[in-house]
Order: structure tokens, then sequence, then C-alpha cells
């Protein structure tokens, strides 16, 4: 079986205490959520459903900095403020998963897939939604990075047209070098 490359850095912690960018894409990029400002009434239900549960998975020790839901993406930036977590064994892929961005995100991803599927299940269209098997992150390393990040988020919803993760404009090389940006700043 082939072995699946992860996006994660090989020796970070993924509980300590930064700021995390994360992206995480809707298989085949198909689009299900709309825009913040221009959604259809079935797609403002979906909206609701993954912004009210992004909104239960923080406690004292992290929170959400910022995000935005986009029509066939999420991006957002979790703080993580408590370093009291045990250490981890890296080279332990089940220790890797236990670290709070991977739990955060799993959680994330399990909790509104099933409840959108729901959704489309009482409407008696099946159960289409998955997410991508991985998620894009990036380690904020200053506070010029947090702000750029902060506004390439706030701004992604004017910027759909012409967004590398819209669907209609999907070029492999133009999707390869956005995804090795957030790599290269993990270096």
């Amino acid at each position: 079986m082939k072995q699946r490359k992860s996006n994660r850095l090989p020796l970070h912690d993924y509980s300590s205490p930064g700021q995390y960018f994360i992206t995480i894409v809707t298989k085949d990029r198909k689009h299900y959520f709309g825009l913040p400002h221009n959604c259809s009434s079935q797609e403002l239900h979906l909206r609701v459903i993954v912004e009210g549960l992004w909104k239960t998975l923080f406690d004292e020790g992290s929170h959400s900095i910022h995000q935005v839901l986009m029509p066939n993406h999420f991006h957002c930036i979790i703080d993580i403020t408590d370093d009291t977590h045990k250490e981890i064994d890296h080279s332990n892929i089940k220790d890797r998963r236990r670290m709070l961005v991977p739990k955060l995100i799993g959680k994330f991803k399990m909790l509104t897939s099933k409840a959108i599927n729901d959704y489309f299940e009482n409407i008696g269209k099946g159960r289409p939604f998955q997410w991508q098997r991985n998620y894009y992150d990036r380690v904020i390393r200053n506070e010029n990075e947090l702000e750029s990040i902060y506004y390439y988020i706030e701004g992604n919803p004017d910027n759909w047209e012409v967004d590398v993760l819209n669907a209609r404009n999907y070029d492999p090389a133009t999707l390869k070098r956005f995804l090795e940006s957030f790599r290269r700043g993990n270096s």
C-alpha cells in the first residue's frame, strides 16, 4: 500500500503554544458553501453547521483568531496558549495524532461531515459530503506573518474568482506552488 506523505513538520509539536494557519478543502474541491455574502438557502444552512461546530472545538488553552468558510474550503488561524501538554515521541504516529492541532482538525472534519451528511440524507440526497483526507498548515512565525495571513483570510471572499482553490481555476502547477508556499514557511 502506498504511504501518504505528511504535510506536517516532522519534529514540530503541534500542541506547543503558537499560531497555526490551517486550510481544509472539500474532496475534489467541490463547492458546497457559497460565499459569505452570496449563497443559496442550502449553502447558508451548511455554512451555519460548519461555523457553529467550529466554535465548539476550543477550550481555555486554545482559540480561533480568525476564520473564513469559502465555497470549497475553510481557512483558519488557531492560537494555542496552553503549554501544559506532555512531550510526544515524534517517531510514533499515534503520539503525533494526539497533538492538539491534528486532534482539533480531525474532530472538526468528523463532526461537520456527519452533520452535513445527516442534512443531505434528510432531504433525500444521500451522504455525498467529504473533506480531503489531509489539510494544509503553516506554523506562524511572527506578528508580521500573523497579520499578513489574517488579511489574506479577511480578503479571501473578495478574491474568490481568482482563488487557486476555486475549482474553475484548477491548474496543477499553480496549486502546487500555492501549497508549497505553506511548506516553505515551515522549513
